[in-house]
């Protein structure tokens, strides 16, 4: 835990959803994203991107993941996706894809929600 927590200490000075992930894993993020996702902060160390991501954006969020990670600048910096919260309930998030330079191969994401459509996708579940 020490090794990698004070090279992402900067997602702790943001007021948006910000997490740091690596190798489809996360590394750690702020109490925003841990609320957005419905987790406490500790509980994102090492969590997979399958268990915050919705089945419904998995695949898109994987490839995108795995385009940036190859290097494919055509690869849109921001995404639209549903994470699942502690409900299990999508919830519609606007993410956005930095690289980092340390630790190398990390990513910093930033979020934003998106709650009109959170809501309609909420609607249309019950329908």
């Amino acid at each position: 835990q020490e090794t990698f927590l004070p090279r992402i200490q900067l997602v702790h000075q943001l007021d948006v959803p910000a997490a740091v992930y690596k190798d489809f894993h996360f590394w750690g993020g702020n109490a925003a994203w841990a609320r957005v996702v419905g987790r406490v902060e500790k509980e994102l160390i090492g969590l997979g991107i399958e268990n915050v991501f919705h089945q419904d954006s998995l695949g898109v969020v994987m490839a995108s993941f795995k385009r940036r990670a190859l290097g494919d600048s055509s690869v849109p910096r921001t995404d639209n996706v549903y994470v699942m919260n502690a409900r299990h309930e999508k919830v519609a998030l606007a993410i956005s894809a930095f690289p980092l330079v340390e630790p190398a191969g990390a990513w910093l994401l930033l979020g934003e929600t998106r709650p009109e459509e959170s809501k309609r996708s909420g609607e249309s579940a019950r329908t």
